[in-house]
């Protein structure tokens, strides 16, 4: 199954609101909430990935009400399946959603990274992945004011006690 919280990004961007892509471009866009009722302002992680983009050994698909998750063993996505998920649309299942968007709108308050496959930064974005600002994930704590991001590491997974020296971007 493809792990959306596997990678945490260091290069994060202030951001406010991105908006890339065009209308003909399509994304699944993934959501973690904070409890498992996907409750409404509690989005901790989201993750923008193209329709038909092989990304970490899975490629995200829409058909209809329904977005469809197929797991390959090759790196590139070739041959078949080994495995195929398949989740409505907007339905909360254990504190995660789904949904088929056409273009990409990080929320403000977040700090993002986008990857691309086209030199240069060229083109709309293969995947835009946004955190929620001084929130913990897994004992990184990643914050961001007017002038500079911060990300302070924990020798735990709740962010409790003294951090390593913080990181300045």
């Amino acid at each position: 199954m493809y792990n959306f919280n596997k990678i945490l990004y260091v290069a994060l961007a202030c951001v406010a609101l991105v908006a890339v892509g065009t209308s003909a471009s399509n994304y699944v866009l993934f959501q973690q909430y904070s409890d498992h009722q996907c409750a409404s302002g509690n989005v901790i992680y989201g993750a923008y990935t193209r329709v038909g983009l092989c990304d970490s050994k899975a490629i995200l698909s829409c058909n209809g009400t329904k977005v469809v998750l197929a797991d390959y063993e090759a790196a590139d996505c070739s041959g078949t399946p080994i495995n195929t998920s398949t989740f409505n649309q907007n339905e909360c299942q254990t504190g995660v959603t789904f949904q088929c968007v056409d273009n990409v709108a990080v929320p403000a308050g977040n700090l993002a990274t986008s990857t691309f496959t086209e030199a240069a930064c060229g083109g709309s974005a293969a995947t835009t992945k946004y955190f929620k600002s001084n929130w913990c994930f897994g004992g990184s704590l990643i914050s961001c004011n007017a002038t500079a991001e911060t990300v302070q590491y924990f020798n735990n997974t709740d962010c409790s006690g003294l951090a390593e020296d913080p990181i300045l971007f």
